[in-house]
């Protein structure tokens, strides 16, 4: 399985064991300090154009570098 795979799993698994609906799981770049988005779950996201934006509008999330 690929990490998005293996995010997506979790994710269902959360939401079938602990009930948590709201969930998203990320991928951290040391090189960059960037979180990569892998997988999410937000239940309120009615059609595939809505999730869509939402993926990509949290798709990339850059770290600020500490000095």
């Amino acid at each position: 399985m690929n990490p998005k795979a293996i995010a997506e799993k979790i994710i269902e698994l959360l939401d079938q064991k602990m009930d948590w609906h709201h969930t998203a799981i990320r991928l951290y770049h040391p090189e960059n300090e960037a979180l990569e988005l892998l997988a999410f779950h937000l239940p309120h996201l009615d059609s595939q154009e809505e999730r869509s934006a939402m993926e990509e509008r949290f798709k990339i999330i850059q770290q600020p570098v500490m000095v």
